[in-house]
């Protein structure tokens, strides 16, 4: 097959959870002989252009504009849309996997392959199809079983919360291209399939983010060298990270961390992997005041390399989202580094973590609660060992790249026979 990724950011210019989920598929895609293409943004002007990164050919269009905007220019943005079409017809794809492209290259693109009759595989990692903000308005209700309609957008509450950016047309308009032109809908989680289902997408199914298992294995060796380095030798390490923002739960990580330093005193250290902003530098400050600061490195971003090592290092995961994170990538990863995870019991991971089978499920507001289960893996190695390794078993078994790859296929191919058929 001549397979199109259409997506706002790819690898080597961006390596969050969805940029790396999408790398994975198309390098995998390849190697079992489809030709991948990519078309995807850059915000300087001197990087646009064809280039071929690990076997990839990709198509990087500039586009940079004021974010204040992005509620319109995510419907439509005039600098890239025409540039996207020229490629495609460039290329000439069987099919077209869309990925994000709520920043740059605009969801007008869904309505560009549809006149040009190629069939579209959106794959949605996150909140975006329907809430630039993340679904904040349903952190306070997340835990209303009682309220089946819990995830649904209520208009009143999106000009509260996005005020002045907000576009009332846009989810309107997203919604009726993503109807009117995408075969199937991908979705990461079960979580987000009913999230996207209570506002009106159709064609939605779920298929896993994987991961290479064997590619998380550090040598001792390795191990040792990060632990110096980081002056983390004899002590117990907890491993959390993502985008420092207040939805993740980094704030309730830091407050569980007073209970937990009590306990171990300065042999114990919260790793917080992510860029530094004003968040970061809020949970600093937070640290300090709570007299735990001396407890807590800020690594700024990791290389991958460098990423897969503090996995290794590590005690245990901790995932503390507090809003319905649809499912983070760093489950996967920590199963596969055989880690022990607590997770959040908002959003999709307590579809893949099981409790005392391969950690722990936990609400993040209550802090001790956290504090308690951390404190736990923490003084019993042995039971970290057990989960960790049920973790990496069920990783090798059910999240892998190969898995999801060959369920894309399976749908690639069904897709393009009922459009032949047509």
């Amino acid at each position: 097959m001549n397979i199109l990724i259409i997506t706002d950011f790819f690898p080597p210019d961006h390596w969050g959870g969805a940029e790396i989920s999408t790398f994975l598929i198309a390098k995998r895609l390849i190697e079992k002989g489809n030709k991948v293409s990519v078309i995807s943004s850059v915000q300087e002007k001197e990087k646009t252009g064809k280039i071929v990164y690990e076997g990839i050919v990709i198509y990087r269009i500039y586009s940079n504009y004021k974010m204040i905007l992005n509620e319109y220019v995510s419907l439509f943005n005039p600098f890239t849309v025409g540039i996207v079409k020229r490629v495609i017809k460039k290329i000439k794809p069987d099919i077209v996997q869309v990925h994000g492209v709520h920043i740059h290259l605009s969801y007008y693109v869904l309505k560009i392959i549809g006149s040009l009759q190629i069939p579209i595989v959106l794959t949605a990692h996150d909140l975006y199809l329907i809430c630039p903000g993340a679904l904040r308005c349903s952190m306070s209700k997340i835990n209303d079983k009682s309220n089946k309609d819990i995830y649904k957008i209520k208009a009143f509450k999106c000009i509260i919360c996005q005020k002045y950016r907000h576009n009332p047309l846009r989810n309107f308009f997203i919604k009726k291209l993503v109807n009117r032109y995408v075969s199937k809908t991908i979705v990461v989680s079960e979580e987000l399939k009913k999230i996207l289902n209570q506002n009106g997408f159709k064609n939605v199914a779920v298929i896993y983010n994987g991961v290479n298992p064997e590619k998380f294995q550090v040598t001792e060796k390795e191990i040792e060298e990060t632990k110096k380095k980081n002056n983390l030798v004899k002590k117990k390490i907890i491993f959390s990270g993502g985008r420092f923002v207040k939805r993740k739960g980094f704030e309730c990580l830091v407050m569980s961390m007073v209970k937990i330093v009590d306990k171990f005193g300065k042999n114990v250290c919260l790793v917080l992997c992510g860029r530094p902003n004003l968040y970061a530098k809020y949970l600093g400050n937070l640290a300090k005041k709570m007299g735990v600061r001396d407890n807590i490195i800020f690594t700024d971003w990791l290389s991958r390399k460098d990423f897969k090592k503090f996995l290794a290092t590590c005690n245990l995961v901790v995932i503390p989202s507090l809003y319905p994170d649809p499912l983070p990538r760093l489950n996967f990863e920590a199963m596969a580094a055989r880690k022990p995870v607590i997770a959040s019991c908002f959003g999709g991971s307590k579809e893949v973590v099981e409790k005392e089978v391969n950690g722990y499920i936990i609400n993040p507001y209550n802090t001790d609660e956290m504090a308690d289960k951390i404190t736990h893996i923490l003084r019993n190695p042995d039971i970290a060992g057990i989960m960790g390794n049920n973790g990496y078993e069920k990783v090798k078994f059910f999240f892998t790249v190969e898995n999801n790859v060959d369920t894309r296929i399976k749908l690639y191919e069904r897709i393009l026979k009922i459009n032949f058929n047509q």
